[in-house]
């Protein structure tokens, strides 16, 4: 029998501060020079920004679904920016690793990591019943709301630092 989901009544200003905290801390790991500790602190601020959003929510937090969740989502969109054309000169390891460097595409990754969790938290699902496939139009389109986004929350980050 399959258990009925229930919206969760969490503010979208809560929600919203949380997914802008996280864009914040992506903003400011840029400072790190080094590619792979970008990709090891972009994943773990992602972690830790959906084990937030998992306590606002009251849900399980299971660390390990978590970053597999996450990998996936970040594939998604290494995917999609690497179909974009960049140069026809750079090989696809090469796209990937200008994609993975990006300042926008580590903002943008995490607004849209955090509010598509955000979405599937607040109409009562978790970890365990969350699928990448399904989600992936909603997350398309918060990485592309994220490129919008991204430039209003850096500024504001700009003034905290």
């Amino acid at each position: 029998m399959e258990k009925e989901k229930t919206e969760i009544d969490v503010s979208e200003e809560d929600e919203n501060g949380i997914v802008r905290n996280y864009v914040t801390k992506s903003v400011e790991m840029r400072l790190v020079p080094v590619a792979l500790a970008d990709f090891e602190a972009l994943t773990g601020i992602h972690v830790n920004m959906l084990k937030r959003l998992a306590k606002t929510y009251s849900i399980p937090f299971p660390e390990d679904r978590a970053k597999d969740l996450i990998a996936s989502l970040i594939e998604t969109s290494v995917m999609l920016t690497i179909k974009k054309p960049i140069s026809d000169s750079l090989s696809e390891r090469d796209r990937i690793a200008r994609v993975l460097n990006s300042p926008v595409f580590i903002e943008a990754t995490t607004y849209a990591v955090g509010k598509t969790f955000a979405r599937h938290f607040a109409s009562g699902g978790t970890f365990q019943d969350f699928d990448p496939e399904k989600s992936e139009k909603y997350y398309t389109e918060m990485l592309d709301e994220g490129k919008e986004e991204v430039p209003a929350l850096k500024s504001d980050s700009e003034e905290i630092l």
